[in-house]
């Protein structure tokens, strides 16, 4: 019986980067220069932020539990539920970024 999905070498990319298409593209890209940079660096920001809750509960469950030290633990919780605070602060805000009203942008344009 065949077995199935087996391939023996790695997919091979036969067209290259059409440098007209994406010149092409970059012309629509560019009047939002401004909103495409500021959006780009909030999806930074949110993937560092998101990475911080893993990174304390492996303190807690590393450290704290193992040497039953509570004031760091009630230091990490605490860390927890502020980053917990602005993010929740942070959402009307970022919901307003990413909604798309007619004449507010063209300030970011």
């Amino acid at each position: 019986m065949a077995k199935r999905n087996t391939y023996f070498e790695d997919e091979k990319i036969e067209k290259k980067i059409d440098l007209k298409q994406l010149r092409r593209t970059l012309t629509y890209i560019l009047p939002y220069k401004r909103l495409l940079i500021l959006v780009s660096s909030m999806m930074l920001v949110a993937a560092v932020v998101s990475l911080l809750p893993p990174r304390l509960l492996k303190l807690v469950v590393d450290e704290v539990v193992v040497n039953q030290d509570y004031r760091r633990l009630a230091l990490t919780v605490g860390s927890l539920a502020l980053l917990a605070a602005g993010l929740f602060e942070m959402l009307p805000y970022l919901l307003f970024l990413l909604s798309y009203r007619p004449g507010v942008w063209e300030k970011w344009a």
